[in-house]
């Protein structure tokens, strides 16, 4: 993957629909939720955006162990309050990969004990962020291009 790099993210809002990162068609999660945003009159911005939580880890087989959704704009939150994710302003740090979704466990592992453990920076929040990056088609799954963002502070 690429260089690890300290970026500083604004509060993004997500509306996200709950897949599996095992199953073949996760993507599909992308256009239910901007078709759910185009039946609600929502504005997407259109971030393609992953939320990797302890679950996803944890329990692999669970169906709806990952959200994955289109970040909308932030008047969203009069619409559909409820079903929005705030990603939170800050500073992350980030790097691009196209290693498979599923080896993102060991990706993050990788870092904590490689990158984190030697710089000024410890976790801001136990959870992760992944953006996926345009990419020429096909997209083979699970090697999609994406930005990974893990939210950091200074030790």
């Amino acid at each position: 993957h690429s260089a690890m790099e300290i970026l500083y993210l604004p509060d993004i809002y997500l509306y996200g629909v709950r897949t599996s990162i095992m199953h073949k068609s996760m993507m599909d999660a992308i256009e239910q939720a901007t078709e759910f945003c185009a039946r609600k009159g929502i504005e997407v911005e259109g971030r393609k955006m992953g939320v990797l939580t302890h679950h996803t880890f944890h329990y692999p087989n669970d169906p709806k162990n990952y959200l994955l959704g289109i970040s909308v704009h932030a008047t969203a939150t009069k619409i559909i309050p409820d079903s929005l994710l705030m990603i939170p302003q800050g500073k992350y740090a980030s790097f691009v990969t196209q290693s498979s979704v599923r080896a993102v466990r060991e990706l993050l592992q990788e870092v904590k004990f490689g990158w984190l453990d030697q710089s000024p920076y410890t976790f801001r929040d136990l959870i992760a962020y992944e953006e996926f990056l345009p990419e020429p088609s096909p997209v083979r799954y699970p090697y999609f291009l994406r930005r990974i963002y893990i939210p950091v502070q200074l030790k």
